[in-house]
């Protein structure tokens, strides 16, 4: 579908033609099980969205409008997208791989003696870091730019490894979503230090903000959003994020950002993605639902390079969809 000259409403929403069932959905509690069912959609513009062309970035924004296969990219949870649009998501024992132009590769890096996939992070260099709770649970690193790329132990005997993101200072930050219940830094190969001073429960997805805080989703119904001061990568001090009155009930699972220094959440079992503004003392603004009935939403990512760097990538059961945000995302 081409993109309107005009602004859409923010809850436009271009959705995967099929939920694709392998590996699908979120599931954090019981990895590899299968996600439920749709919920349902609200009044949101759904499409098939099947990708197609579009122009590339502009010299000025750095941003495009090229539309991904949506339906070609199913089976996945997590997510990530390099600078030029590439996208990298998750599938059964391996990471897929969409670059602009091209076709989706599903089985583009296995991860041998892995099933299920959780969170995905990029860093500047073009390493890939993919955590997998299965057998131990297990961070790799995958190199994008080598000819042919392989997946290379990271950190073993990750535990649950769900969320990972890349700090301000090149380390790479992941959440033990069940037993210990911390965040932990692994700042090189095989070197894990604990961030967290108390353990959070079921901690999910994890983001840096503008400031340099460390935000750490809740996924225990109500849980919220945490704010971790750190220093040299440990906890110095934790904040709520989120005031008591936008707490919200479901689980919590995906944070993004934008340019205005909103916060984008995804509330699996409740169905919803969410936006709250930007923070004030250290606590996010006033909650705005932007799509209702998405069923075990996940992990998100805006887009960049060739694609709209205002549309948001959540997945979805098992799919991956396409919301216009209306404002610039922060990688």
């Amino acid at each position: 579908m081409r993109r309107p000259d005009r602004p859409r409403p923010i809850v436009a929403l271009l959705a995967g033609a099929a939920l694709a069932a392998a590996c699908g959905g979120s599931g954090e509690g019981t990895p590899d099980a299968p996600a439920s069912g749709d919920g349902g959609e609200d009044a949101a513009t759904l499409d098939d969205a099947a990708g197609g062309d579009g122009p590339g970035p502009d010299a000025a924004t750095g941003c495009g409008a090229v539309v991904p296969p949506l339906a070609d990219l199913g089976g996945t949870e997590g997510l990530a997208i390099a600078a030029d649009g590439t996208i990298y998501y998750s599938q059964q024992g391996a990471v897929g791989r969409w670059v602009p132009g091209g076709a989706a590769v599903d089985q583009w890096v296995t991860l041998p003696g892995t099933t299920t996939v959780w969170g995905l992070a990029l860093d500047p260099s073009g390493a890939l870091y993919v955590g997998t709770p299965g057998g131990g649970g297990r961070l790799w690193r995958i190199d994008t730019t080598a000819a042919t790329p392989t997946a290379t132990t990271h950190l073993m005997d990750a535990g649950s490894a769900n969320g990972v993101t890349v700090g301000p200072d090149g380390a790479v930050y992941y959440s033990h979503f069940n037993a210990t219940g911390h965040v932990y830094r692994v700042a090189s190969a095989g070197a894990r230090t604990q961030v967290t001073t108390t353990p959070i429960t079921q901690p999910n997805g994890v983001l840096f903000d503008a400031d340099g805080t460390l935000l750490v989703a809740s996924y225990a119904t109500g849980g919220g959003v945490l704010r971790l001061t750190l220093d040299a990568g440990a906890e110095t001090a934790r904040t709520t994020a989120l005031a008591g009155a936008v707490a919200m009930a479901g689980n919590i699972d995906g944070l993004a950002r934008d340019a205005q220094g909103r916060l984008y959440v995804t509330n699996n079992s409740g169905g919803r993605v969410l936006r709250f503004g930007a923070a004030q003392a250290g606590v996010f603004g006033a909650r705005e639902e932007l799509l209702m009935g998405v069923s075990a939403a996940a992990n998100m990512a805006f887009g960049r390079g060739a694609l709209a760097c205002t549309d948001l990538y959540v997945t979805s059961s098992g799919a991956l969809r396409r919301l216009d945000a209306g404002a610039t995302g922060v990688p």
